[in-house]
């Protein structure tokens, strides 16, 4: 995207920030709460500052052409002051409701306090795991590989189905586009733009090699964290965890996690990427999942420690 290319450009007094609410922060960029403000309405977004121009063109450059209900909406670019991207910043779908990582943190927190296990219900489990997934499966078949999927690069949206907020993935600022449909492994120009917990072992010893079968090992890690509703390898020293992933150690799969689903989540967690699932099986095992609910009428509750 070329500095002269204006047609994503939101005018800079369309744009309010009140009282600079900061939504989160990165290594190198920080998401503040705003209102857009046009003639017809006023709707809330979020604006991301990045402190490299080159950071801003990446991102916007993968979002211009995403269009999915289970990924965060791309409005425009932010120029506030004179000069093309003088602040490097993109205006983006509010998600009010926060991260899935500090939604997951505040309840297992309160329920503790009040003597009880959190567990989300089964029906909200599949219904946010297939959100998760058919994000994925979306960008996978555009020949996207998000690289750093993890619970608090998944945002509880404003909308709702069925009584849960529909969760959008976000931050796409370490995303590679494959180069050809055939191509399953790409080396990337970076070592950076992966988190270690949900890291798969062969990013964690090659961190500039990344594909689609360690998005969807990531993604299981989500997986564990919706069922568990605990935080990945709490405990472990990262030396620790890092080597338990390279040696073929992975989380525990809880006993209850559900058997239609646990030969899924133990193929995508093997040690070779060309052994785990691709996306499409995965979706078509939580299909499976949602359907059995269904059939036979279950949820799951909190239960008293």
């Amino acid at each position: 995207m070329s500095e002269s290319n204006w047609e994503f450009f939101i005018p800079k007094d369309e744009i309010e920030f009140g009282e600079y609410i900061v939504l989160g922060e990165g290594f190198a960029s920080v998401v503040y709460k705003a209102t857009r403000k046009t003639v017809n309405n006023n709707i809330g977004v979020a604006v991301k500052f990045y402190q490299r121009l080159e950071s801003q063109r990446e991102e916007a450059c993968i979002l211009k052409d995403l269009d999915h209900k289970n990924i965060i909406k791309f409005y425009g670019l932010y120029k506030p002051h004179g000069g093309v991207m003088s602040l490097h910043g993109i205006v983006l779908e509010l998600a009010s409701e926060g991260n899935l990582s500090n939604f997951l943190t505040r309840n297992r927190e309160q329920s503790q306090t009040a003597g009880i296990l959190f567990r989300l219900p089964e029906s909200q489990f599949v219904q946010w795991s297939i959100d998760i997934a058919s994000a994925l499966q979306y960008l996978h078949k555009k020949n996207i590989i998000h690289k750093d999927i993890k619970s608090p690069n998944v945002l509880l949206s404003d909308v709702k189905e069925n009584g849960f907020n529909v969760l959008k993935l976000c931050d796409f600022g370490s995303c590679k586009e494959l180069q050809n449909a055939c191509t399953t492994v790409t080396a990337i120009t970076s070592a950076g733009g992966f988190t270690r917990c949900w890291a798969a072992p062969e990013v964690l010893q090659h961190p500039r090699i990344v594909s689609k079968t360690s998005d969807v090992y990531s993604f299981c890690v989500v997986l564990w964290e919706l069922w568990t509703c605990q935080e990945p390898w709490k405990g472990f020293g990262e030396v620790e965890m890092i080597m338990n992933v390279i040696n073929g150690t992975f989380l525990e799969i809880p006993n209850d996690f559900p058997e239609v689903l646990r030969p899924m989540i133990k193929q995508c967690w093997s040690s070779a990427g060309v052994q785990r699932c691709e996306i499409d099986e995965v979706l078509e095992y939580l299909e499976k999942f949602r359907r059995f609910l269904i059939d036979n009428g279950k949820s799951f509750y909190s239960t008293v420690i």
